[in-house]
């Protein structure tokens, strides 16, 4: 409980500073239920980055050995945005997975599909793909851009490569490192950059992270809380 108070308290420490926050890349969520929070501000201290805060809960469901549900509620407070999505996981014996994330933007009206993928290496290497908002369907007849956008304007194309150091079966620490490709699509150019990742393992399912967009010298702090239960 005393750990749990930790990560808690981390939580109101980033949420009080300007941040900007994305779901959580993670695939293999061993618990039926995940807490993620997750903030970004800028390394400079300079940088117009508007304050959000962007927590979400999920609920796991697992249908057979390769294929679970996750139903998600994200809340985006500053905005007051309310985004239930359903994601879908197949794994080919735990070794390879695959996801859909599919959600709602309801104040937005949009709908979006990000498309992620995980391949588990030996000696506890991974390598990691996520395509955020592959396509973003917009429904609102008032939004500047009417339609199916496929692969434009709103994705994010990242690559990462990890190592996660074990003692025991009980996971300490891991990092990554990768790139991404396509970011924030402004004046026809795709803003892409290296960017670096670290996490702590408070408890064996529940950790601290911080991540480091080298290019747009961006930090981003996250903690996840993973339960099976309450009692």
């Amino acid at each position: 409980m005393k750990k749990l108070f930790v990560l808690l308290i981390s939580v109101l420490l980033f949420a009080s500073l300007p941040v900007r926050s994305q779901f959580y890349d993670g695939q293999t969520q061993p618990t039926k239920w995940r807490f993620w929070f997750q903030t970004q501000f800028s390394a400079t201290g300079v940088a117009p980055i508007t304050p959000t805060f962007n927590p979400f809960v999920g609920y796991k469901i697992d249908a057979t050995k390769w294929l679970q549900f996750t139903g998600v509620y994200q809340y985006q407070v500053n905005k007051c945005q309310h985004i239930p999505a359903i994601w879908t996981t197949f794994n080919i014996k735990s070794k390879v997975y695959l996801q859909f994330r599919t959600g709602y933007n309801f104040q937005a009206k949009q709908m979006f599909e990000t498309v992620s993928t995980s391949i588990m290496l030996p000696k506890n290497f991974n390598i990691d793909a996520t395509w955020y908002n592959m396509f973003v369907d917009n429904l609102d007849p008032k939004a500047k851009l009417q339609g199916l956008q496929w692969m434009e304007t709103y994705d994010k194309l990242q690559v990462t490569g990890s190592w996660k150091l074990k003692v025991k079966d009980r996971s300490y620490l891991a990092v990554n490192a990768g790139w991404v490709f396509r970011q924030e699509y402004v004046n026809k150019i795709y803003n892409s950059g290296v960017i670096v990742n670290a996490r702590w393992y408070v408890m064996p399912k529940n950790w601290i992270q911080f991540q480091y967009d080298v290019r747009n010298k961006l930090i981003t702090a996250a903690v996840a809380i993973q339960v099976d239960s309450f009692k």
